[in-house]
């Protein structure tokens, strides 16, 4: 058999890939360049050992159906020519195209090469990176994580502690990820093509797949085709299948304490214990059965993987608590001089205080309530006023994860897969004080079971036309507890109304928070009883037709969405030192805890458990899209989506919701003639999402793109589904106190009103709303860039990448009184009522970046990916932002949260070249292999800057309206030298704004610390048996291996003892930006 050379143009792109497959596309022409149409083609999976077989039309052109990531044989024939043969190594998302030039001959005469997927994507209009299960298995993931595969992409600003989310997920990982500029919400995950996106809190993922079943990972960061929504990344993964041979692996990892550093504010001593243990294991095959089924082994494949979880985990928490005289009234220690509320009068600059003589509150006057709940602070362990108390209470966390998928070849033109994944956590989160007091509104029992099922059916109609069905289900189920759960903590302390008798679900004791302490109680968000599910069937059809690759899509998303739970389940009391500052010159005069021994929080609310509710929405998408092959060089891609969100945000079952309208200025249940849609606003009916891209290819080792697309969010967020707790179905009792008046102002032990009847009132109630002619927020994406090959195997590419976004979800409050004297009632908007958040498409958003990146797939046992960013993001607030004037969001633009200006991240996988095998030292005896081979050494190094943060005070000067920044007397940044954890900025470069006005100081003025760290491994590898069969490896895993500190923004509200200071690290919870951990991991291969 004659082997001679083939002219193979192998390419990748990501034009028309399944969301979790890729496809083999390309021309076949003879010697001079004449296409060859009914070329016969045989496309076999090496893997299954599955055979596709399709030719090339009247163009010479041909396309594969949907094919799983993996290595394939590509066999080329027709009466004349010879035979070529070429291996093509398929990866997710990506449309390989391989150009065949064949030979005259004979056809039992062959052509063979085997050949790789260069770099250069010639075809593609879309911006993001790929990591093969190589990449995904060796690169060093804390916590094994493989949504921290994020982090490696340009444009990506990773999940920290400083970009804060929901309490219910850092026991589930991190993954507030924001992607050029666009809000972590707006990221969508799929897991084998099924939606993993949860409902509740919109950034959770339903399921975490344990990095040895993942087969691939792929995200699209910069206009992705019309297949794809959601404004953020895309990111796909797949589960690995079974192959025609038994294969599989047992691992387990193991860490602890006694080779981690400490976090930078632990104690002085030994490092806070911590044991983590991952185990499991997986395997995949040909499924055989008894009586002869899948005897050739080439039919059925199975897939099966098992991790289980222990880690119990020493947390780090600094918190300011009050000396042990400040809980009897003697507050001399204090910088702050404290005003005597009862000797107020009025003069001629406003109304005037006189001070406690000593600074001490007479004990006649302590509030019993007050007094109580103070008391339940620790005492200091350490010196000072701030951060003088430290605990390392322990975190345990179990969790058992299992899945399995079946593939199957029904037919020649016929194939499907199933998969049904089940996952379950528990998880106690401790506080940072003693019970009851807690101190962190985190803590609380948590379980967290998880299911998902979906099954895949492909039909190929012809070599042209292919039909992809899917459907499937992904539930997770919440059942979280606040610490305090059956003890009625309130009731001991002398509070009236949050408690109730025997009933579990009102236990507990409020949220107290006092500014310049840590806060104390139990959070408003448990109990959390939750189910959210995702029911998803698509359709989605391919057609190659002459130089065009179409493909048409429909996918219906079924949402549900069953919760228990409010924001202030028990009650919250806020004291901010209102009732003992000077009021005339504020600055440096009252305190907190002294407000609270007085018995007088400046405001404070409830809101009523009053059942489960069922939410519900449904979602339909429509796509097209093409890419037109214009010339060999030159595509032309476009594409239309059309989303369609009839019952957004939600409808609820037995339609218990009701919106506060403000052209009207009162509270109307739907189905009610003011609000006949039953989820409350007008359906959105213009979604429509165009795409438009071209790629040209400049001679053979450059690419000139550029692309442009909308994208629609029908963003899943808690505040969505707050017309549900609106009155009368559900209520809140809330009040904001004057600081004027102390004699009228409501007490501590007053508590909150009881309701009497299942229906609640609506005068002075906390109440939300949502735009009646509420738009879907949509977001639009442009990208111009160049991509070069360079020797070495190197791709490197430059891209200016931009997003806005409009019509960005806000909540602003619409009922902010106005600065001012005297009652706070009077100057609200609708004086009858409380705050009043209103869900609002107002939002917007700014981001330009440069994007550059340098890679080296895996080749001769290295892979390299670098990625910079130079980005600049702005914007009007995020959704659940605090901010100062609602009435003018104008004044509220400026940096965003996740404004990191520059970024450069390193990730590498290199098989060391010494010992058998590699480049040298190939012919080494078994004893020096033993030692210097089969060594391999893997990274992840990040350098980035710090993420802005905004200066408030804590002195309240606004009378009842809410948060306020400081006033800034100059810029507030130290030199880099002059900057230390004690005094990170400038205090002194603010102030307490003057009495009734907002502060002058802007959003996001100044940044925190930035990030520098390095994750390293180094694997060693056994070889067991004379076959290779097995091997044994030997893992060494070190997260921030220099053990950089990892500090998070320092506290920036001024008149707080603790301004300036930086106080936390990292975030142990998430293993985000943790102190230097040692991983050790033994992994057995068969």
């Amino acid at each position: 058999m004659r082997r001679a050379a083939l002219s193979v143009f192998l390419l990748a792109s990501a034009i028309l890939a399944q969301v979790d497959t890729g496809t083999i596309a390309g021309s076949v022409t003879d010697a001079s360049g004449a296409v060859l149409p009914d070329v016969a083609l045989t496309i076999r999976g090496e893997a299954s050992g599955q055979d596709y077989r399709i030719a090339t039309n009247s163009a010479g052109q041909f396309v594969s159906p949907p094919l799983q990531p993996g290595p394939y044989l590509v066999s080329a024939s027709r009466q004349g020519f010879r035979r070529a043969n070429a291996r093509v190594e398929l990866t997710l998302n990506q449309r390989a195209v391989l150009n065949i030039t064949l030979e005259v001959g004979a056809t039992e005469q062959e052509v063979t090469v085997t050949a790789e997927a260069p770099l250069l994507e010639s075809e593609s209009t879309t911006v993001g990176n790929l990591r093969t299960s190589q990449s995904v298995r060796d690169l060093p993931l804390n916590g094994r994580n493989f949504a921290n595969l994020f982090g490696l992409a340009a444009g990506v600003v990773p999940a920290q502690t400083q970009v804060q989310g929901l309490g219910l997920t850092p026991a589930r990982g991190s993954i507030a990820n924001s992607v050029n500029g666009a809000g972590f919400r707006a990221n969508r995950i799929m897991v084998d093509g099924l939606d993993n996106t949860e409902s509740h809190n919109g950034q959770g993922i339903i399921l975490y797949p344990p990095i040895e079943a993942v087969q691939e990972f792929s995200m699209q960061t910069s206009v992705p085709p019309a297949e794809f929504g959601r404004g953020g990344g895309n990111m796909s993964i797949r589960i690995k299948s079974g192959t025609r041979e038994f294969r599989g692996a047992l691992f387990e990892f193991f860490r602890n304490s006694s080779l981690d550093a400490k976090n930078f504010f632990d104690p002085p001593g030994k490092t806070p214990p911590f044991r983590n243990n991952q185990f499991g294991g997986v395997i995949g095959g040909p499924l055989v059965l008894p009586g002869g089924f899948n005897r050739n082994r080439d039919r059925t494949f199975f897939f099966f993987s098992y991790e289980g979880a222990r880690t119990r985990q020493a947390q780090t928490f600094v918190s300011n608590v009050p000396l042990p005289e400040m809980k009897r009234g003697d507050f001399s220690a204090s910088r702050n001089i404290l005003f005597d509320p009862a000797t107020a009068r009025t003069v001629a600059q406003g109304v005037q205080r006189d001070p406690f003589p000593g600074n001490r509150i007479p004990e006649a006057r302590l509030d019993a309530v007050g007094r109580n709940t103070l008391a339940l602070y620790p005492d200091p362990i350490l010196s000072g006023q701030a951060s003088n108390y430290r605990s390392n209470p322990s975190q345990p966390r179990t969790a058992n994860n299992w899945d399995l998928k079946l593939d199957h070849r029904i037919r020649e033109n016929d194939q499907m897969f199933a998969r049904y994944s089940r996952h379950v956590t528990d998880e106690f989160t401790p506080g940072a004080l003693p019970a009851p007091a807690w101190g962190n509104t985190s803590a609380g029992l948590s379980r967290f079971p998880v299911q998902q099922f979906v099954i895949s059916e492909t039909h190929i109609f012809s070599p042209s036309l292919v039909n992809e069905a899917r459907a499937g289900v992904g539930r997770l189920f919440i059942d979280s507890r606040h610490p305090n759960y059956g003890d009625n903590v309130a009731d001991r302390l002398g509070i009236a109304g949050v408690n109730g008798g025997a009933d579990p679900i009102r236990s507990g004791m409020p949220l107290i928070n006092i500014t310049g302490l840590t806060s104390i109680g139990d959070t408003g968000f448990r109990p959390a009883i939750i189910t959210s599910e995702n029911w998803q069937y698509s359709e989605n059809l391919s057609w190659h037709l002459g130089k065009h690759s179409f493909k048409f899509g429909a996918e219906v998303v079924r949402r549900r969405y069953n919760l228990l739970q409010t924001s202030a389940a028990h009650g919250i009391f806020n004291f901010t030192g209102a009732y003992t500052q000077n009021l005339i010159s504020p600055a440096n005069t009252g305190l907190g805890a002294a407000d609270l021994l007085l018995g007088t929080p400046i405001n404070g609310n409830i809101n009523s458990l009053s059942g489960t509710r069922g939410f519900r929405r449904t979602e339909y998408n429509l796509y097209v899209q093409d890419a037109w092959k214009l010339t060999p060089s030159l595509t032309m891609t476009w594409g239309l989506r059309y989303e369609l969100f009839p019952s957004f945000p939600w409808v609820e079952v037995y339609d218990r919701q009701a919106n506060f309208l403000p052209s009207l200025g009162d509270v109307f249940v739907v189905g009610s003639p003011e609000v006949p849609q039953r989820s409350a606003t007008n359906n959105d009916l213009n979604n429509l999402g165009p795409r438009i891209g071209f790629a040209y290819k400049v001679g053979s080792r450059m690419v000139i793109r550029a692309a442009y697309g909308i994208f629609y969010s029908g963003e899943s967020v808690p505040e969505t589904n707050l017309p549900g707790v609106n009155p009368p179905f559900t209520g809140s009792v809330a009040f904001v106190n004057n600081q004027a008046d102390f004699a009228g102002a409501r007490r501590i032990a007053q508590g909150f009103p009881l309701p009497q009847t299942t229906l609640y009132p609506t005068a002075g109630a906390q109440l939300f709303s949502i735009e009646t002619d509420f738009a879907l927020p949509y977001t639009q994406q442009w990208n111009f860039g160049i991509q070069r090959q360079l020797p070495r195997d190197l791709l490197f590419s430059s891209n200016y990448v931009g997003t806005k976004g409009t019509g960005l979800l806000l909540s602003p409050n619409i009922n902010q009184p106005r600065p001012g004297p005297g009652a706070v009632a009077a100057r609200r908007p609708y004086p009858r009522f409380n705050n009043i958040r209103e869900i609002e498409s107002a939002g917007s958003s700014t981001y330009h970046s440069l994007q550059l990146t340098l890679e080296r797939r895996m080749r001769a046992g290295l892979s390299v990916l670098t990625s910079y960013t130079w980005a600049h993001s702005i914007d009007n607030g995020s959704f659940i932002a605090d901010r100062q004037n609602f009435l003018d969001l104008r004044s509220e633009r400026g940096n965003a949260d996740t404004d990191l200006r520059h970024r450069l991240v390193v990730s590498y996988t290199w098989e060391l070249p010494f010992g058998r095998g590699r480049k040298w030292l190939g012919g080494i005896g078994r004893a020096g292999q033993v030692l210097i081979g089969g060594w391999q050494a893997n990274g992840i190094f990040s350098l980035y800057g710090g993420l802005p943060f905004t200066v408030t005070t804590a002195i309240n000067t606004l009378n009842g309206s809410g948060t306020q920044r400081a006033d800034r007397l100059a810029h507030g940044s130290l030199p880099r030298s002059a900057r230390s954890p004690q005094r990170y900025f400038d205090v002194t470069a603010f102030a307490v704004p003057a009495q009734f006005t907002f502060g002058n100081s802007g959003v996001g003025i100044l940044n925190g610390p930035g990030t520098v760290q390095l994750d390293q491994s180094f694997f060693k590898a056994f070889a067991l048996g004379g076959e290779g069969r097995y091997s044994v490896q030997f893992r060494g895993e070190m997260f921030n291996l220099l053990n950089t500190p990892q500090f998070n923004n320092p506290a920036a509200a001024i008149g707080n003892p603790t301004a300036g200071q930086i106080t936390t690290a990292g975030s142990k919870p998430t293993f985000q930006r943790t102190s230097r951990q040692v991983q050790f991991a033994l992994k057995l291969y068969f």
